[in-house]
């Protein structure tokens, strides 16, 4: 990982070197689980490193769950 590769293959932007070392350390935890769950080999799918990889999981959930709130029957 280096910002060189994340800012031209992923897209990330960050607005200092604060902010880019907290990413690290949830883009390496974020490595961790998603090389284990792959030897787990428990499932019929893969996880891979995308543009996502550098944010928690509670980040994550509320950037694709963003409009879930605005659809209610």
């Amino acid at each position: 990982w280096s910002s060189d590769v994340c800012s031209s293959d992923l897209g990330c932007v960050y607005k200092d070197e604060v902010e880019k070392a907290d990413r690290y350390k949830i883009f390496k935890d974020n490595v961790e689980f998603i090389e284990s769950f792959n030897k787990a080999g428990t499932k019929s799918y893969k996880f891979g490193i995308n543009q996502f990889a550098d944010l928690t999981n509670a980040e994550f959930k509320a950037t694709r769950n963003k409009y879930r709130n605005l659809v209610q029957v």
